[in-house]
């Protein structure tokens, strides 16, 4: 608002720093220990995380991080804040937020713009240059923003980014293939060499060849390093730059069939090219950075811990067992000295012949230096072979002394502890270690109780679907009765059906091998009947339901196709007109898929089930990460130890000879079976080996490559990855709610009281009943309809059920007994309700209760016609069935403050603001629309009386007021309702002996005795004994002074004033515009001032929203 050439153009962080200079002066020592402490955490490891994309330590609080989305403005996660979609929460964070990212937007565009050379990628190719940007619409930005280019176009992007996958996953697949037993059938010559150019060498050329034009577009559309978006910015284009790289390595030494340890690493990077399948999916990445990279630290640092306990071990075992492992080959000798010369021994088949005698070590392990010992201890630690090597160390008889059963007992002990500590200590601290990074990145590590309870609640409320049924309840009588028993949750026909599921069970437990033939009859006969059973439940639902229901739900298909597939193969079984082993096999299949229905039948089982298909796609992208490590290190192991001879472990299953078996040999060893076994087979070196310079003809192993990768794998595979399937299950397993019933905040019971009443015809649905047309929305004009039908924990009616008319007309008849007897003089009627008990009833209303019921009822309201969605032509399409439940829940069933998180209670902050604002605009409303109701009754009635004619009877409610000592002391006055012949008065006096008018007295009232405010009022002279907020205390001079055709004068506005404070009308004025923001005191005096813009204040106005209440 200011001019142009009085506005000061300067940067705002400057000006706030400038504002708070006075408080960093003061912390600028503390500043100086941050900045040092930051300094300090600059170690390796957080460079490493840096540069890999990641966080540093000091934001690894998910619950105060900025997501990249969020900070970017183009993202809708910005503009878009859940229910408040049509108008935004101005709060002052995210504005700061948004004006520094288009501040540092703006001044890196200014810097572009000064120094244009900067944004050339190649020192080339120009911003503007129009072959740079067809380039920019292929790829998207490496890095950042670009702010003078082309953003990507979609299409474009999309078909570029399928060829280079389909390259990658074809190279893969290609290399998987080609590996050494596959050469060395097809191309090997007999000197061990091979010619170069064969056909994968060929598609090496080709895939390197569309990489490198990859390559090359994203670099000249966003430069290689020095330009803004630039290549390496990015650590997943190093990454696939590092793959580039291999492929010209393998092109380069194709034939190269040397055995040296140069070569073997060679072949070893063909496995890398799997690494750019991480690329695929964005949460493959995530998952990728999570275990591998932020996870690193973690995990390096529960290794070093594991270390503090083994070497310790490792250092006390070969003190105390270094060369007591060795014997003699000849078991008739006593000690070393014997252990000469030869004997006839028979180690093949029998087969005896002379064998020197040996004092060696027979063992694959041992404590003879710190490196064996160290390694043994290791294997120990995965509960592999531990038993082996304790047995060993029993016999164990003195130095150069032949081992001797049981020689050593106390040995065992030695094992036994480290066993227990290496097992319950390093494998728990690996678990433990894993969880909690995984909850620190996932913000799990940092909640509350209540959030986390929160948290599961929201898992549960948003798989809750409404159920869907006929729109009328069928009228046949056999297709109701159908549609009764389908429809019922907890009815006969659920319980007889689960009963059968049970037998089910029972009876496929009792087939046995060798069975009597009678007894296979009798099985076969028994499933009949209860696929006859199955059927049966399965006609009645598509019955009493149609089919277009019948189909809408899954597990109902699944009846139709098992059922169908049981009935067709058990069928030959009690009819064998001919045998057939695949049909028998088909039937137990079919047997056995029908018991997972019990899953739908049982809420534990059903909650369970549900976490299972939950959490497909978190383990699926888990799974995804680990198949990628296994292509790795399948490719790697196959170009390694292709070629490497059987050992006593190995077989035609458990090697590296092809793709298949490498898999099914690393899953082996995944989960620890007889991993180290495997691994020693491959260190096998000459002598006992077939050693040559050509790869392809030798046969030797290597122990450098077997320890560092058989080692890798057993960490990556058994210790990590495993370990995070059982994370993941645990986080989304965390609220079976059923089975910690006291830590639920509701259960499947309290779920099904949401969508049904009870009525006595059969159980409805309430949201079936407004959604009609089964679009799984309702419009606001359904809104209270359908909050009158909510029971359990959703109920948010405002009275209770005693206080509903139709319950108070049936309390407050007129008792037909006490009308013949005297006590029937005294009763107050009107029609057939009796007064007093009518008033007796309604004393009991507990108007706090009222008034918070009501408070929370039109907040619910009110954030349900915030929560409305529209459809693509602007109409209104209403609230969904998940949207109008978790708005409930966290009315009815949670605490804001103590269950939500940081950034979605701030969101929820903003919209209840905004809520309370719209009650309040509604309460405003309705008070301007009662006041144009009464002034427009006022004329009608004023017109009516100056013309003296009346349409019809209208009945009048008075309100009458006598002086009684008595009820001066009580100060609570009857209802007494005057019930005479004229048929258009109603008068509800406050009953006294020395009334001046009877309760049956016809006369007419006049004015002074309807209004309090009148000041001749025949009740002038007992009002003011009353006191307090809710006594009727006037001051009848001053309403003397009110005219409504002249001004009012500063004292006068001020004594009415005061009188609105003394009196109940003050706190009616009060409930209804309660919130001082919208009519204060200076603003009711105004108001009492004109007095065309309020109504006279003797009558009432209620607000009846519902049908069903007072």
């Amino acid at each position: 608002s200011f001019p142009s050439n009085l506005v000061f153009h300067v940067q705002k962080n400057r000006v706030r720093d400038f504002l708070s200079y006075g408080n960093n002066k003061h912390s600028k020592k503390k500043g100086h220990l941050d900045i040092e402490s930051v300094s300090q955490r600059d170690n390796f490891v957080t460079r490493l995380k840096r540069f890999f994309g990641g966080e540093t330590e000091l934001d690894q609080i998910p619950l105060l991080e900025q997501s990249d989305q969020q900070q970017n403005p183009n993202s809708e996660d910005i503009r878009r804040d859940g229910p408040l979609t049509s108008e935004q929460v101005n709060d002052e964070p995210t504005e700061m937020l948004m004006d520094d990212y288009h501040e540092r937007q703006a001044l890196k565009a200014d810097f572009i713009a000064a120094h244009p050379n900067y944004d050339a990628s190649l020192w080339f190719f120009c911003p503007h240059n129009k072959f740079r940007r067809f380039c920019q619409l292929l790829v998207p930005s490496s890095h950042g923003k670009r702010i003078f280019g082309t953003p990507h176009s979609k299409e474009l992007s999309f078909v570029f980014n399928t060829i280079i996958y389909l390259c990658v996953i074809a190279s893969v697949v290609i290399a998987t293939i080609a590996v050494p037993t596959y050469i060395k059938k097809h191309y090997v010559r007999f000197d061990g060499s091979y010619s170069r150019y064969t056909w994968f060498w060929w598609t090496d050329v080709v895939f390197t060849i569309v990489f490198t034009i990859e390559f090359l577009i994203k670099i000249i559309a966003d430069g290689f390093l020095l330009t803004p978006n630039a290549y390496m910015l990015n650590v997943w284009n190093q990454l696939d730059l590092f793959v580039l790289i291999t492929f010209y390595v393998n092109i380069v030494i194709g034939a190269n069939v040397s055995s040296s340890g140069v070569s073997k690493v060679f072949r070893a990077l063909k496995s890398l090219r799997a690494l750019r399948l991480i690329n695929l999916t964005s949460s493959t990445k995530e998952i990728f950075y999570a275990i591998l990279i932020s996870g690193a630290p973690r995990i390096f640092d529960a290794s070093i811990l594991s270390l503090g306990l083994i070497i310790p071990y490792a250092i006390y075992g070969t003190n105390i067992f270094a060369g007591l492992f060795l014997l003699c080959n000849d078991d008739s000798v006593s000690n070393k000295t014997q252990c000469v010369d030869e004997y006839i021994g028979s180690p093949i088949l029998h087969w005896s012949f002379p064998l020197p005698r040996v004092w060696t070590k027979p063992y694959s392990y041992s404590f003879d230096d710190f490196k064996s010992s160290f390694l043994i201890l290791f294997e120990i630690v995965s509960e592999e072979g531990w038993v082996d090597v304790m047995s060993s160390s029993m016999t164990i008889a003195g130095r150069d002394l032949q081992p001797q059963p049981n020689a050593s007992i106390w040995n065992a002990i030695y094992f036994c502890v480290f066993n227990l500590a290496g097992a319950v200590f390093v494998l728990t601290m690996f678990v433990s270690v894993i969880v909690a990074n995984y909850q620190e990145k996932s913000g799990d590590a940092y909640l509350t109780e209540e959030q986390k309870r929160w948290v599961d609640l929201k898992k549960l409320l948003k798989r809750i679907k409404p159920s869907k049924r006929p729109k009328v309840r069928p009228t046949g009588r056999f297709r109701s009765l159908c549609f009764d028993y389908a429809a019922e949750k907890r009815g006969t026909w659920h319980k007889f059906i689960t009963g059968v599921y049970i037998l089910h069970i029972l009876l496929l437990m009792t087939e046995f091998r060798n069975s009597t033939h009678w007894f296979g009859l009798f099985r076969h006969i028994l499933f009949a009947i209860f696929i006859l059973i199955y059927v049966l439940d399965v006609l009645v639902k598509l019955i009493g339901f149609g089919w277009k229901v019948f189909r809408s739900d899954r597990w109902n298909l699944f009846d139709v196709v098992v059922v169908l597939g049981a009935a067709v193969t058990t069928a030959p079984t009690v009819y064998p007109l001919f045998k057939n082993e695949l049909i028998s096999q088909l039937q137990k299949v079919f047997l056995l898929l029908i018991t997972l229905k019990l899953f739908q039948k049982n809420d534990t089982m059903n909650q369970l089930f549900k976490n299972v298909i939950g959490s497909l796609s978190s383990i699926f992208n888990l799974f995804a990460v680990w198949f990628i490590i296994f292509l790795i290190y399948a490719i790697v192991f196959m170009e390694i130890f292709g070629l490497t001879r059987y050992g006593n472990n190995g077989n035609d299953h458990v090697n590296f000879r092809n793709f298949g078996n490498s898999m099914l040999t690393l899953a082996r060893m995944s989960t620890g079976e007889g991993w180290n076994s495997i691994m020693h087979d491959f260190t096998v070196e000459s002598p006992f080996c077939v050693e040559d310079k050509s790869f392809f003809n030798s046969d030797c192993g290597s122990t450098k490559w077997a320890y560092f990768l058989f080692i890798s794998w057993s960490v990556l595979s058994m210790y990590i990855f495993t370990n995070m399937f059982i994370v993941v299950v645990v986080d989304n397993f965390s609220y079976c709610y059923q089975i910690a019933a006291e830590f639920s905040l509701i259960n499947r019971d309290e779920i099904r009281k949401y969508p049904f009443i009870v009525s006595p015809d059969f159980r409805k649905k309430a949201w079936g009943l407004v959604d009609t047309d089964r679009t799984g929305y309702i419009k606001s004009r359904d809104f209270s309809r359908f909050f009158a039908k909510l029971e359990g924990s959703f109920r948010v009616r405002i009275y209770d059920d005693e206080f509903l008319v139709p319950n108070l007309i049936k309390n407050s008849r007129v008792d037909s007994e006490a009308i013949g007897n005297k006590k029937g003089t005294n009763i107050l009627k009107v029609g057939y309700l009796d007064v007093r008990k009518l008033e007796k009833c309604l004393s009991k209303i507990n108007l706090s209760k009222v008034y918070e019921r009501r408070k929370m009822y039109n907040c619910i309201y009110q954030e349900a016609l915030l929560s409305i969605e529209k459809d693509v032509n602007g109409n209104e399409k209403g609230i969904s069935f998940t949207n109008m439940l978790l708005t409930l829940a966290h009315y009815k069933l949670i605490d804001d403050d103590k269950c939500l998180q940081i950034q979605e209670f701030v969101k929820r902050k903003a919209k209840t603001e905004r809520i309370a604002d719209n009650v309040n605009k509604d309460r405003v409303k309705s008070l301007l629309r009662a006041i144009y109701l009464r002034r427009k009754y006022k004329s009608i009635k004023d017109q009516r009386s100056s013309t003296g004619k009346t349409n019809e009877p209208v009945p009048k409610i008075l309100v009458d007021m006598f002086n009684d000592k008595e009820q001066e002391k009580t100060r609570t006055p009857s209802l007494i309702i005057d019930t005479g012949t004229n048929s258009q008065k109603i008068r509800i006096s406050m009953y006294s002996a020395g009334a001046q008018n009877s309760p049956g007295s016809d006369e007419p009232p006049t004015r002074n005795s309807l209004s309090p405010l009148s000041t001749h009022s025949a009740l002038d002279h007992s009002l003011t004994r009353y006191s307090g907020n809710m006594s009727p205390i006037i001051d009848n001079n001053t309403w003397d002074l009110i005219d409504i055709n002249t001004e009012m004068d500063e004292e006068t506005a001020n004594r009415v004033l005061t009188t609105f404070h003394n009196t109940h009308w003050h706190v009616i004025i009060k409930m209804s515009v309660k919130s001082p923001e919208y009519i204060n005191q200076n603003d009711l005096k105004d108001l009492i001032k004109d007095k065309s813009k309020v109504p006279s204040v003797d009558y009432l106005v209620f607000d009846v929203r519902d049908d069903d209440y007072v």
